[in-house]
């Protein structure tokens, strides 16, 4: 029953961390066609076991004169219901039989409750199978004599050649199984240890004349760990469980390989190694001693791999269980530094691979990518063609869109390839001169804000230093729009607003988007720029200064021959009256347009009329709520207040009786509108 190799384990790589790999079948042993049992019994010591004992069963035409299934059938069903598990070899007749398989191993010492065998359960009898010989080595059914068809649960071992006898003393003994290999020196030890009679003093039954011991207390007192005893029995599911494997690694270090409770190899990825690894399977059989062995090699450069999700130019970075790695033209590259390997190989901490690209200079080697989203920085190794570090540099955002552009590839995954304008507002040249015939478009890229003319390349906002990533004029300030420069060069006019501190401001730009000055707009002058350029700059809605009227009078209630209207309201400015079709005058003192302008805090105002002197100027009405008070502005044509007064209430009431309900109370003075 040779051991032989049946099938060669093939060369691996490791797809995860850990590999599990099959030894089934991997052996064979060429002698054995029938099913196997194990017998596992005691040894000698009080706790101590033997060998065990393997029987091949008659089950198979390839071992057996004759098959034995009946018998086999009965044999098997008593150990699927483990009735053989804690029994005794009961009988022992060197150079006959070792007989077993009837009687339970007691529980206590011999002159306690407990202390005797008991008989196990038995199936009933089965039929007689005879034809295989009773040599040495074979196992059998035990049988009353004068019935050759009475076996049930006894069996035993035949110590010589008893085929003389037994082939046909009553009916034949069924022979249905032999020890595989070495069993049979175990059998012959177990049989090597002394036999007693027990009658008529201590186990009264004829069955134990021939009782085997291992030993017996000078108290004489048998105790259960005295019995050779069958401690478990199993058909093993197949040669495998025959078998002993161990396992070796050329370098433990890096790929560690041990066998697992199923018996099969594992395979542990513990650190990177550029040349495959030797794996040598040893396999020891239990029952004969032989050893036979297979060697393969296993790679793993391909431990944990993940799948890369950016490829440039057939060039794919992704990661493994040790760092990261580049594939290229089906090939695999661990990222590495001159001294060796470094796990999970990255400039520093925060840094994550991008992508991987053969090298720009033509060589065989390769450009590698990182991004650091902590410190919003990226940075470029070169790599040679074995996938180790030569040099490494920082690239500016605006040098790694660049390569971007140039690879055509999204490197970092944020869904846009290289630099990419976003305008959020356009202004036609035409507004600016009428010969101009483009659009000047304000907006972002990602490195900040940038000026494109037409289709031409967009202009980021630079200083005369150079550009500035988001160039503004301080904290708080955000660009609006930009127009071609108002004095015709091919320069532009750039708009900021800072909402916080309510200002406006108007950079003057070269050609090239450079900062050539600055300067403060009022929000007058703002809206100014508005009202030339018709475009809603600040995006408030509002083009231009814009009057909203609140009360409105109109001319021919001071003057008959006046057909037009007077309005007062606001602009985005302060107060304002328009008289007619003309244009709002913004109410102010002599010393010039102040927003909001108003006698004090807490004035509003209500209303303006045609100057009852007959006049261009206007008469204005203000009330202050809180003091309850009223007052009356004489204003020129320019709407500039010449003389102002306070008015008491029934100078007011006056005034509403003549102007109507101008402080809209509900109420003409004191009297409740009709």
């Amino acid at each position: 029953m040779a051991l032989v190799t049946s099938i060669f384990l093939e060369d691996v790589s490791l797809d995860s961390e850990t590999r599990i790999i099959s030894t089934a079948g991997l052996f064979d042993f060429s002698a054995i066609f029938g099913s196997i049992i194990r017998f596992d019994v005691n040894g000698p010591g009080r706790t101590a076991s033997s060998a065990p004992l393997f029987v091949e069963l008659f089950d198979n035409a390839s071992t057996a004169t004759v098959t034995t299934p009946n018998t086999i059938d009965n044999f098997l069903d008593y150990v699927d219901q483990d009735l053989y598990d804690n029994t005794i070899f009961h009988r022992s007749i060197p150079g006959f039989v070792l007989q077993g398989g009837g009687f339970t191993t007691p529980t206590a010492q011999a002159d306690q409750p407990g202390g005797i065998p008991q008989a196990i359960p038995k199936n009933p009898p089965v039929i007689n199978e005879p034809g295989n010989s009773n040599v040495k080595g074979t196992i059998a059914m035990a049988k009353i004599a004068g019935d050759p068809n009475s076996a049930t649960s006894q069996f035993f071992f035949n110590l010589a050649d008893n085929s003389q006898n037994l082939d046909n003393q009553n009916g034949g003994f069924t022979s249905f199984g032999q020890l595989l290999g070495d069993s049979e020196f175990v059998v012959d030890f177990l049989t090597s240890q002394p036999t007693f009679i027990t009658r008529p003093d201590y186990f009264n039954y004829p069955s134990f004349d021939d009782l085997p011991l291992y030993q017996v207390d000078t108290d004489q007192l048998v105790k259960p760990a005295d019995f050779i005893r069958i401690l478990d029995v199993n058909l093993l599911s197949s040669e495998d469980q025959l078998l002993e494997f161990s396992v070796t690694s050329s370098n433990p270090s890096a790929l560690e390989a041990s066998i697992n409770i199923d018996g099969d190899i594992t395979l542990t990825s513990l650190d990177y190694t550029p040349e495959p690894v030797q794996i040598t399977l040893i396999a020891d059989s239990i029952i004969s001693g032989e050893r036979l062995q297979q060697t393969f090699t296993a790679s793993n450069l391909t431990a944990g791999l993940q799948e890369g999700q950016v490829v440039v130019q057939d060039t794919r970075l992704s990661q493994n269980t040790f760092g990261y790695v580049i594939q290229s033209n089906e090939t695999l590259k661990q990222i590495t530094y001159t001294g060796g390997v470094a796990s999970h190989s990255n400039p520093g901490a925060g840094w994550v691979g991008l992508a991987a690209t053969t090298d720009a200079d033509g060589s065989n080697g390769f450009d590698l990518y990182w991004e650091n989203k902590a410190s919003n920085q990226y940075a470029l190794w070169n790599l040679d063609s074995s996938a180790t570090l030569l040099t490494g540099s920082i690239l500016s955002k605006a040098q790694f869109l660049a390569q971007e552009t140039r690879l055509q590839s999204d490197l970092d995954q944020d869904g846009i390839t290289g630099v990419t304008f976003t305008p959020s507002f356009t202004i036609t040249d035409s507004l600016v001169n009428p010969e101009l015939n483009d659009a000047v478009s304000f907006g972002r890229t990602q490195l900040g804000y940038a000026i494109q003319n037409g289709d031409n390349a967009p202009l980021h906002i630079q200083f005369a230093g150079g550009f500035t990533s988001d160039s503004n004029p301080g904290a708080g300030w955000v660009g609006l729009a930009a127009t071609t420069d108002a004095d015709g060069s091919n320069g532009f006019d750039l708009y900021w607003e800072n909402k916080a501190s309510n200002q406006y401001a108007l950079w003057n730009l070269d050609s090239s988007a450079t900062l050539l000055t600055g300067s403060i707009l009022s929000k007058a002058q703002f809206l100014a720029q508005e009202t030339r350029l018709q475009s809603d700059l600040d995006q408030d809605g509002i083009t231009g200064v814009t009057f909203t009227p609140s009360f409105t009078i109109t001319d021919s209630l001071v003057n008959p021959e006046l057909n037009d209207a007077v309005s007062f309201g606001r602009t985005q400015l302060g107060y304002a009256i328009q008289n007619g079709d003309n244009a709002p005058l913004h109410i102010q003192f002599a010393g010039g347009f102040t927003s909001d302008s108003n006698p004090g805090a807490g004035w509003v105002g209500l209303a303006a009329t045609p100057d009852a002197d007959g006049s261009n100027g206007f008469d204005l009405y203000w009330e202050n709520t809180a003091s309850n008070q009223y007052a009356l502005w004489n204003l020129d044509s320019s709407a500039t207040l010449l003389t102002g007064s306070i008015l008491s209430k029934d100078d007011f009431a006056q005034i509403e009786q003549i102007w109507g309900d101008i402080n809209s109370d509900g109420q003409l003075g004191s009297s409740p509108l009709i």
